[in-house]
C-alpha cells in the first residue's frame, strides 16, 4: 500500500524519535540526557534500519502558543487573509526576543506585562528590530510601514 504524505512525515518522525541517542557519550557528561531540546541526538543511520509502519496517528498540526506581539504593540489587526503573514511575523519577533537579549532588553520583556510597556519603548523596539542584520526583508518592509 501506497503511504499518504503525512504517514510518509509520520513514518520518518518516528524512526528519527525512536533512533535518536538519549545518552551523551563523552566522558564528562557520561549520563542520561536530562536538558536537551528535541528527542535526542540524530543518529541517521540507526533510523533507516526503523521499518516503515503505516498505524502511526496524525500529529496535531503546530499552533504557535505565543502573545500576539504585532497586535498588541502597533495596533496591527490583520483580516483573516493577513492572519498567516501575521502570525509568521510574530514568531520572527518572539525568536528575536529569545535569541537576541539586546531586543529583550528594550521592552523588559522579562519584567514587563506587554500592556505595562510605554510607546516610547515600543518604538525603540520596532526601530532595533529593523535595524537588526538578522531580520527578514519582508517583516522590515512591514515594521517601516506600521506609525
Amino acid at each position: 500500500d501506497e503511504l499518504l504524505p503525512w504517514q510518509r512525515v509520520e513514518a520518518i518522525r518516528n524512526a528519527l524519535y525512536n533512533s535518536a541517542l538519549k545518552k551523551v557519550k563523552v566522558a564528562k557528561y557520561n549520563k542520561d540526557f536530562v536538558n536537551y531540546f528535541g528527542n535526542g541526538i540524530l543518529q541517521a543511520n540507526s533510523a533507516l534500519s526503523i521499518p516503515v509502519t503505516s498505524g502511526l496517528s496524525k500529529t496535531p498540526e503546530d499552533q504557535v502558543p505565543l502573545f500576539p506581539i504585532l497586535h498588541t504593540l502597533f495596533k496591527a489587526v490583520p483580516d483573516q487573509q493577513q492572519q498567516a503573514k501575521m502570525d509568521m511575523f510574530n514568531t520572527e519577533i518572539a525568536q528575536m526576543i529569545y535569541n537576541y537579549p539586546e531586543l529583550n532588553l528594550l521592552i523588559e520583556d522579562d519584567i514587563n506585562e506587554y500592556a505595562a510597556i510605554d510607546k516610547l519603548k515600543w518604538q525603540k523596539f520596532k526601530e532595533a528590530v529593523i535595524s537588526h542584520p538578522s531580520t527578514s526583508v519582508t517583516l522590515r518592509q512591514y515594521l517601516k510601514g506600521i506609525q
